[in-house]
């Protein structure tokens, strides 16, 4: 089983305006310790590689998939939430949310991301569980990056995202409140992920930055984004 730990990521730069009228508009979601396996194919499909390296590297070809367990856990139960102009600055606790499932994919061809697809799933406040669902897709740059042996990490545009809110209450978790991050049909506009692997697979780190997007923006992408800190699960 593939497990792990990775602390934050600096955020530097916007491509847009983000408006800055909401309580929040961005929010991270930060997910560890869940289950990650690698294969030859896409879609999990193929023979099982044991590391990222033995699937190529930087030029990696097939996919990975991350599924919970029990150890699978939102940082602090907490998403996360920015509220400063441009959307830069620290994140602060936007509210609760006690993961119960998370399943994610990314299919590559020589460490660039073809396709893929996540589902974030929390308890909801009055019973049954909220659910954030979308598509990995190429942004012209989605190629996995990071030294020839590690750690490797890949940024991606998320398409066709929406919020599948069981209590009707535009409530994510406990108190997440979503509203200003969903229009019609609860699809979310503007979305961005991030995903690291450390020690050659052996530890991984999901997070989903979902922002507001300034009027008339279907699409919001991040110019990068910096590590902070790996640390070990013993």
């Amino acid at each position: 089983m593939k497990t792990g730990t990775f602390v934050g990521f600096a955020v530097t730069g916007l491509v847009a305006t983000v408006a800055v009228a909401q309580p929040f508009n961005q929010l991270k979601y930060d997910i560890n310790e869940f289950e990650m396996n690698m294969y030859a194919g896409p879609n999990g499909t193929g023979a099982q590689y044991a590391t990222i390296t033995a699937g190529g590297g930087l030029n990696y070809t097939g996919s990975w998939v991350m599924t919970f367990d029990a150890n699978t856990f939102l940082t602090n139960n907490q998403v996360r939430g920015n509220n400063l102009p441009l959307g830069f600055g620290p994140f602060m606790n936007a509210g609760t949310a006690i993961l119960n499932d998370f399943t994610a994919t990314l299919n590559f061809v020589n460490g660039a991301v073809v396709d893929g697809s996540f589902s974030v799933s929390a308890d909801s406040l009055g019973g049954g569980s909220d659910v954030l669902v979308g598509s990995f897709a190429n942004n012209g740059t989605s190629n996995l990056q990071g030294a020839p042996n590690g750690p490797y990490f890949v940024f991606g545009d998320v398409l066709s995202a929406s919020f599948n809110d069981d209590g009707a209450d535009s409530i994510y978790g406990q108190n997440v409140d979503i509203s200003n991050f969903i229009n019609n049909g609860n699809n979310f506009f503007g979305a961005f992920a991030e995903i690291l692997v450390a020690d050659n697979g052996t530890q991984a780190d999901f997070d989903l930055l979902v922002i507001v997007p300034a009027p008339g923006t279907a699409m919001l992408s991040l110019a990068g984004a910096g590590l902070l800190a790996v640390r070990r699960r013993r």
